[in-house]
């Protein structure tokens, strides 16, 4: 039995994978920029791949927001990029209910509608 103060010399660690797991067809890629010394600015593009295509949804430029370093412009960036991915799912999402409610509308209406014959 080896004493306390000795370690193996291989230890198996398994460690909690902390990353997002989110399965979508959307990828944000960021990219830093420096306008000038010390003041940085991003980038992100949105892409989305259907039927093995890659689309790009979006190319935004973050000009407006400028950051002391390039770490910082690479988070907001990724932020941004993040919360337009979220509106883009939930807008996908919500199309076929919005398209199934416009059809119902359209049969109701067809079906109450009387055509009036002006003479």
């Amino acid at each position: 039995m080896p004493s306390r103060g000795i370690r193996p010399a291989f230890r198996a660690v398994t460690q909690p994978n902390n990353m997002k797991h989110n399965t979508t067809p959307f990828t944000v890629t960021v990219y830093p920029i420096e306008q000038e010394p010390g003041i940085w600015f991003a980038t992100y593009m949105i892409s989305e791949y259907r039927e093995g295509v890659e689309c790009v949804v979006a190319n935004v430029s973050m000009r407006h927001a400028t950051h002391v370093s390039e770490a910082n412009a690479k988070q907001a960036a990724r932020n941004a990029g993040d919360n337009a991915v979220a509106r883009f799912r939930q807008q996908r999402s919500a199309q076929p209910k919005a398209q199934a409610t416009q059809a119902r509308f359209n049969r109701v209406q067809s079906s109450t509608t009387k055509e009036i014959v002006l003479g």
